[in-house]
């Protein structure tokens, strides 16, 4: 286990700022995902943890260790790191056996520890009948196995992902997500995740680092991030949201607020983790907070439409001219089918930010 510290690391590209004096800290043992839409700079961050970029400003340390920065640069080979890459990068040519020995032979690796090696990283990731296969005797989601095990048999002080389960199928994505998540604790291997896909950075983060315009918005755990949002980026980018302008019109009973909506009235709402507590902003629900019936914060609204999405149906429900989504899960008996519905939401769901 390994940790990791980025100190005010910043890369342009021309007049294209891609890493704007950004830190993080990641400690031995966590999986730090890098959330965040194109060319928001996570990549670019990844290739510089890696050693296959170099920053323009700020540093870089593997347990201490300085491995880059504007002048100087440890290369990749060094770093004792491993990188598992979207395409897998596995070589068709070769076995799974050679693929995985590769690596240790030009480490020098004895011969039967080699082998003992590249077997055991093998059966970690349930592929131990492969090694003399090729990569076109094997399916999408065994190759992306055998990248992964390439990628342990090394032995790595920190373990690099980029977006690797972007080209599988979505049933078999979901499924490696909870594979990936568990080896990773069985093993202790530090590691930096590269997605934009927010479902995988709530599964496999123990953290997740939101990245926009080459800066990190907010760091925290996957709940944090979504019920604590800190920022209206932040909130209206993970997860589903309704966006209300509001402002605040006073105190609300336990140091929440009253806001005023336009065309809802006023309702009782929660402010953001060191937010602002007064002025205009913006209420964000999610669908999921809204439930059918009577309660706090109680709104009336006609159904606009309905949708039957298996274990859940979606709802978009007209409340005093503002388009609200509602999802609630299908077995529910009590669901409306059409017309006029009133709904409810928590106080300390419904999130007051300040732009």
């Amino acid at each position: 286990m390994a940790s990791l510290d980025v100190q005010g690391v910043s890369k342009r590209y021309g007049s294209y700022q891609a890493l704007d004096t950004l830190s993080l800290h990641v400690d031995p043992g966590e999986v730090m995902v890098l959330l965040g839409a194109s060319g928001c700079g996570k990549t670019s961050l990844l290739r510089m943890i890696g050693g296959f970029l170099q920053p323009d400003a700020g540093e870089i340390r593997i347990d201490g260790e300085l491995v880059a920065s504007d002048r100087m640069m440890m290369p990749p080979e060094k770093r004792r790191l491993s990188m598992v890459f979207q395409s897998y990068a596995i070589w068709p040519h070769k076995t799974v056996f050679e693929n995985l020995a590769y690596g240790l032979r030009l480490q020098k690796v004895p011969d039967a520890k080699m082998r003992a090696r590249v077997q055991q990283a093998l059966e970690m990731v349930r592929m131990g009948g492969t090694a003399e296969r090729y990569p076109a005797e094997l399916s999408g989601g065994q190759q992306q196995r055998v990248a992964l095990a390439r990628a342990l048999v090394l032995e790595p002080r920190l373990l690099l992902f980029d977006e690797p389960l972007s080209n599988l199928d979505a049933s078999l994505r979901e499924h490696m997500r909870f594979e990936i998540k568990a080896m990773l604790k069985d093993l202790g291997i530090t590691g930096i995740y590269v997605t934009h896909d927010q479902d995988e950075a709530m599964v496999l983060g123990d953290r997740i680092a939101v990245m926009a315009q080459g800066r990190i918005q907010q760091i925290g755990t996957p709940v944090e991030i979504y019920h604590d949002s800190r920022t209206p980026f932040v909130a209206g980018f993970v997860g589903l949201a309704n966006v209300l302008e509001a402002e605040v019109t006073g105190e609300g009973p336990g140091g929440l607020l009253r806001v005023e909506v336009p065309g809802l009235g006023q309702l009782i709402a929660r402010p953001a983790p060191e937010g602002g507590r007064s002025g205009r902003g913006q209420l964000f629900i999610r669908p999921e907070s809204l439930h059918f019936g009577a309660g706090d914060n109680t709104l009336r609204g006609v159904i606009k439409r309905r949708s039957f999405l298996g274990a859940s149906t979606d709802f978009l429900i007209d409340v005093g001219g503002h388009a609200l989504r509602v999802i609630a899960a299908s077995d529910d008996e009590n669901l409306p089918e059409t017309g006029e519905v009133t709904l409810s939401v928590r106080p300390d769901r419904c999130l007051f930010l300040v732009p």
